[in-house]
């Protein structure tokens, strides 16, 4: 989200670089502190000779080199014209922050090519002793975001490396403190200061910052007095001589809103928060419930909101800001410059003018205190950024031998954003001691500081329990579930044995309804022979009928012509004798006929006969189908309630198991939130 504006924060900077003529070094040798801000081509041996006279020789020059500088090249060119005995700690910058005769500010032009270099010197007379460890940072997989180290692994492993420095020297709250950088690309500030906590070899204050540079992230350099350090992290451990004192200071602009969130799904090793739980106890996405808050709907316009906003954690009533790297719109997630762990709160803080609330803040710390010999200021890059047009009045550190950097991230007993910590410090002339909260309660803060990393893993561990009593509860559930589906399977086990006998029971009557039904289809095929018998008997009987017709027409015709030759007389008898003899032909093929006719009869009936009993024997099959019927009817619904039966029980077991089913869906669910919320806490993630 930041993309844009670090195209516009380099284009009202890129005006042409001047050389700044040589700053006028005072032989006057009781500043411990003095401050030089040159063009690279003034690394002269005039001007360090001229720098570096400070009361009895100085201690520890801190350097602060504009990113477009070798630092290699840098360095071997300072380290011949200084001291031998002489500290030299550098880093790569974002921005230079000091007072010079050119500008008005603090906030040094970061134009592009401005070959700056900002070197802060410290006497002896003011620091006893000062001593450089520095050592790697387990950050390979961070950078390839296949996270593949534990949280506690990876700090584990920074806390040893630490160890294997020789510190030869005891560090007290009263008079000493820790100067601590780090990559400002490594992702390990977090991680690198809660291994030191967990060392307890720094029982004092610790504030650095991260390593800047170009604003296209890709490299960030420390230089540890030996050499070009990148993936590492360097500590300057510093003893001041007595009547020396230092306070810290902070000043964030920003005010916490009342909204605050509870993050349930993040990742502390690549930096991104994606769901949050809300008020009503529901885990929703992050992203999500920003746009419904600011609404809007489109990425581009909550980046724009955001840059009026930020977020914070709390530390005993105090914010820590923890600001918005980028908005991952594809995954849904939010990634931040610090880590966030989850059960942490995040509250939502809105953006407050940086001229006020420094000046706020600034004249409530220099109360009750003594005028400042010097500080080193760590300033975050983005307030350099937003607030481009404020920092030009920021002037009322004029008097001051102030330097420090834009840094990539602060450290002020915790990783934060978008702060400037500052360490100032002061020579007492009296037996008086220094008003500073911080100073005269350190213990507080270092307990405070050190508590809230014990404080996030005891809120992870609560998160764990909590999802842990929420399975353990599905599971007393699910157990008193079982019984229940237990007598349902046994009832089933009844009802399935009941439905066994009576389709057993179904099956004979089946089969007693085959036997009859074959019975049946036997005698029908009988029958039909017999019809077919019936059949032909009646066309022989329709045949004789008929040829009786005929005999009867030719009876008739033979008694009309016996009638005509009976009108006759005389000769025509003979015609009668003929006719006789036709009459009694005619006789005898009747007669003949009748006979074939009762046999035909005859037949007829004995066929009706043996078709009426087979009727009959039909008629009684009908009587034991129904028989049967009714049997097989009785069976099947015995068998329908039966199945009836067992399909309530079946019914009533799948109900049960659906609740368990959802029981076991919701305790699937915990137990991998259980395990996530594990992962996030051993590799945070």
């Amino acid at each position: 989200m930041f993309k844009n504006l670090f195209k516009n924060f380099k284009k009202t900077n890129n005006t042409e670089p001047t050389i700044a003529p040589p700053l006028k070094i005072e032989p006057e040798t009781a500043n411990d502190i003095k401050v030089v801000y040159l063009h690279k081509k003034e690394l002269t041996k005039n001007n360090l000779t001229e720098a570096c006279r400070v009361p009895d020789a100085p201690a520890l020059i801190l350097g602060f080199v504009s990113p477009d500088l070798d630092m290699q090249k840098t360095a071997a060119e300072i380290k011949p014209l200084i001291p031998n005995d002489t500290i030299l700690l550098m880093l790569s910058s974002a921005g230079e922050l000091c007072n010079s005769s050119e500008n008005d500010t603090i906030y040094q032009p970061s134009r592009e090519n401005r070959s700056k270099i900002l070197l802060q010197i410290y006497s002896k007379r003011m620091i006893k002793k000062a001593e450089i460890i520095s050592f790697p940072l387990p950050n390979e997989d961070l950078k390839s975001n296949n996270v593949s180290m534990k949280v506690n692994e990876r700090i584990n492993w920074i806390e040893n490396e630490i160890k294997k420095q020789r510190l030869n020297m005891s560090l007290y709250a009263a008079n000493s403190f820790v100067l601590a950088y780090a990559d400002g690309l490594s992702n390990c500030e977090t991680f690198l200061v809660q291994a030191m906590y967990n060392t307890n070899m720094f029982p004092c204050p610790i504030i650095g910052g991260s390593a800047g540079g170009h604003l296209d992230f890709q490299h960030t350099y420390i230089y540890d007095n030996n050499s070009v350090l990148e993936n590492h992290a360097v500590l300057c451990c510093i003893n001041l001589n007595p009547r020396y004192r230092y306070g810290i200071f902070k000043s964030q602009g920003m005010i916490k809103t009342e909204n605050s969130y509870v993050v349930a799904v993040s990742n502390a090793a690549l930096r991104y928060v994606e769901s949050v739980i809300d008020s009503q106890g529901e885990v929703v996405n992050f992203l999500d419930l920003l746009k419904e808050y600011f609404k809007v709907n489109a990425i581009d316009k909550l980046k724009q909101k955001l840059l009026e906003y930020s977020f914070a954690i709390e530390i005993n009533g105090e914010i820590f800001v923890r600001a918005v790297s980028n908005i991952d719109e594809v995954n849904k997630r939010i990634y931040f410059f610090c880590d966030i762990g989850a059960g942490e709160k995040i509250h939502l803080v809105r953006r407050a003018s940086l001229l006020e609330t420094l000046t706020k803040d600034w004249n409530s710390f220099k109360q009750n205190k003594p005028k400042p010999i010097g500080a080193i200021f760590n300033d975050c890059v983005t307030r350099r950024m937003v607030n481009s047009t404020e920092i030009e009045h920021i002037s009322f550190f004029k008097d001051i031998p102030v330097a420090g950097f834009s840094s990539f991230g602060e450290i002020f007993g915790v990783h934060i954003n978008e702060t400037l910590t500052a360490i100032f410090f002061y020579h007492l002339t009296d037996d008086s001691e220094l008003s500073d909260p911080v100073y005269n309660n350190f213990p507080i803060y270092y307990s405070q500081f050190q508590n809230y990393f014990v404080n996030r893993q005891i809120i992870q561990y609560k998160q764990t329990n909590h999802i842990k009593d929420n399975i353990i509860n599905l599971f007393d559930s699910y157990q008193q579930s079982i019984p229940t589906v237990i007598d349902d399977v046994r009832q089933i086990k009844n009802e399935i044995g009941n439905t066994q006998k009576n389709i057993v029971k179904l099956e004979h009557s089946i089969d007693a309804n085959n036997e009859v039904i074959n019975t049946i289809i036997e005698k029908n095929s009988s029958l039909m022979v017999r019809l077919e018998a019936l059949n032909d008997s009646t066309n022989e009987i329709k045949k004789v009928l008929e040829m009786i017709k005929n005999i009867s027409s030719q009876v008739n015709l033979l008694s009309l012509n016996a009638a005509i030759e009976a009108a006759r007389a005389g000769d025509a008898g003979r015609g009668f004798a003929v006719v006789a003899q036709e009459i009694r032909k005619l006789s005898e093929h009747t007669e003949h006929s009748i006979d074939i006719s009762n046999e035909a009869t005859e037949k007829l009936f004995h066929d009706v006969k043996k078709i009426g009993l087979m009727l009959q024997k039909n008629k009684e099959f009908e009587s034991q189908i129904n028989s049967e019927k009714q049997i097989f009817k009785e069976n099947v619904q015995v068998l329908s309630n039966d199945l009836l039966n067992s399909i309530n029980s079946i019914t009533a077991s799948a109900l049960t198991l659906d609740k368990l089913s959802q029981t076991n869906d919701s305790t699937q669910y915990e137990l991998n939130k259980l395990a996530e919320t594990v992962k996030n806490m051993e590799y945070g993630m």
